[in-house]
C-alpha cells in the first residue's frame, strides 16, 4: 500500500522565463551559464546570487544600453531644438528680461515728465486719448528695438495708426460712479 510519490518534473524554459519574466532564449543562456532550472523558485535565488556578487548581468547590461540610448536621444532633441532657436540659455533669457523690464521702466518713468502739461485742462475723452497715443508710442519704440518683435504686435500697432478716434472707448464718469 505504500506507494511512492510521483517524481515531478522540472518546469520547462517557457514556464521558467514566465516566472523570471524574461524570454526563454535568455533562460537558455542562463542554463548555458549554471543556472538552476529544477524550479523557478530554484533559478529566481540562482540569479539573486549572481546579482549580488557584484557582476552586472546580461539583463543589467541591456537596461543601463537602453537608459544610455534614452539619455542620448534627449541629448540629441536637445541640441536639434538649440539649433532650430527653440531654446536658448537661461543666461541669455535673464539678460533679455532684465532688459525689457529696464527699458519698460524707462519709458513709464519718462511719462512722468512729459504727460502733466499735455494732460491739463483735458477732459476724459482728451486725456484717454493722450494716454492711449503714449502707450502705443512706447510699443512702437521697444518694437523699433525689437524687444517686442512680433507678428501680433506688429498687427496691434498698425490697427492703432490706421483706426479712427474711439471716443466711446474712453471711461465713463457714471460707468466708474456705479461701479463704485
Amino acid at each position: 500500500m505504500n506507494k511512492t510519490p510521483p517524481e515531478q518534473t522540472p518546469p520547462t524554459l517557457k514556464a521558467i522565463a514566465a516566472g523570471l519574466e524574461i524570454t526563454p532564449r535568455r533562460v537558455s543562456q542562463l542554463k548555458s551559464a549554471g543556472m538552476d532550472c529544477s524550479s523557478i523558485e530554484a533559478a529566481k535565488s540562482w540569479r539573486k546570487a549572481q546579482s549580488s556578487t557584484g557582476e552586472i548581468s546580461a539583463d543589467q547590461l541591456r537596461a543601463e544600453r537602453h537608459r544610455l540610448l534614452r539619455a542620448q536621444a534627449v541629448k540629441v532633441e536637445i541640441e536639434n531644438a538649440k539649433v532650430r532657436s527653440e531654446l536658448i540659455p537661461a543666461s541669455d533669457a535673464y539678460c533679455g528680461g532684465m532688459a525689457l523690464g529696464h527699458a519698460t521702466k524707462t519709458a513709464f518713468l519718462a511719462l512722468l515728465n512729459h504727460l502733466p502739461p499735455r494732460l491739463t485742462g483735458l477732459d476724459e475723452i482728451g486725456i484717454f486719448k493722450i494716454l492711449k497715443e503714449e502707450f502705443y508710442r512706447i510699443m512702437d519704440d521697444m518694437h523699433g528695438g525689437r524687444f517686442f518683435d512680433s507678428p501680433e504686435l506688429a498687427a496691434l500697432i498698425e490697427d492703432f495708426h490706421t483706426a479712427r478716434p474711439e471716443p466711446w472707448a474712453a471711461p465713463n464718469k457714471t460707468t466708474n460712479k456705479a461701479k463704485r
